[in-house]
């Protein structure tokens, strides 16, 4: 949601007040969440030391490991440049293990590309702990103490669970900004954060028996406000602490 932690106590707070409550429960499964990664630009290009798999219509097309794809937006289409195809979206896939790269920068999972008014909107789709991995470093240091790290695992996890579908009328779950949770692909992964997320696999925090509505930031100032006082409403959990 905002840039590198600074003050982490109310998280770990947080964290132990759900722990000590037995609220911190365990999904049963990994869903396939949707996260725009490109929006407002006029073409991009995508690679795979994998190959990729283009689908159009049912139909699909094998490229080669490395060799680039150029798609761009035309007024209401996207154009696949090196087959000069036109559809109003395409699925691209990897051929096997590996990434796909996004104008170089590697992602794990799928992707539409679709036309928006004359714009290219790249949607990443991935396993949801996948779109953790891509998370966590953007939001706290991975050498902090452990159970710091997991705790705002545990809370982007279940930001997540709540959130699904936030931009459903623009035919997502998240856009990659700090409006969502800043998101940045494989190159925001790390192998400590990895590892832990991996260790705490589908655990969220729960009130009631449904996903609580968590919340996190940059830096306090040494407190936090209540929720009432911020938006209105009284949420049990979400109190001023000092």
């Amino acid at each position: 949601m905002m840039g590198k932690k600074k003050i982490v106590l109310p998280l770990i707070f947080l964290f132990f007040l759900f722990f000590t409550d037995k609220q911190v429960v365990c999904a049963q499964n990994d869903p396939v969440v949707t996260v725009c990664i490109v929006n407002g630009r006029s073409d991009v290009v995508l690679s795979s030391t994998a190959g990729l798999k283009v689908i159009i219509d049912k139909k699909s097309y094998s490229v080669p490991a490395q060799e680039q794809l150029s798609f761009n937006a035309s007024k209401t289409k996207v154009v696949w440049e090196e087959r000069q195809m036109v559809s109003s979206s395409f699925r691209v896939t990897t051929q096997g293990k590996g990434f796909i790269l996004v104008n170089k920068r590697p992602y794990r999972g799928s992707f539409t590309l679709r036309n928006d008014q004359g714009n290219l909107v790249v949607i990443n789709h991935l396993y949801l702990d996948d779109y953790i991995r891509g998370t966590i470093k953007m939001e706290i240091n991975p050498h902090w103490p452990e159970e710091a790290v997991k705790a705002q695992i545990i809370t982007a996890r279940t930001y997540a669970v709540k959130n699904l579908s936030r931009h459903r009328e623009q035919g997502y779950d998240f856009c990659a900004s700090s409006h969502c949770q800043v998101y940045g692909g494989v190159n925001a992964e790390d192998p400590i954060t990895n590892k832990l997320i991996d260790s705490i696999k589908g655990f969220i925090l729960t009130y009631q028996n449904q996903p609580a509505g968590v919340c996190f930031h940059s830096e306090s100032g040494g407190c936090t406000d209540s929720a009432f006082n911020v938006w209105g409403k009284n949420v049990p959990y979400l109190v001023s602490v000092l």
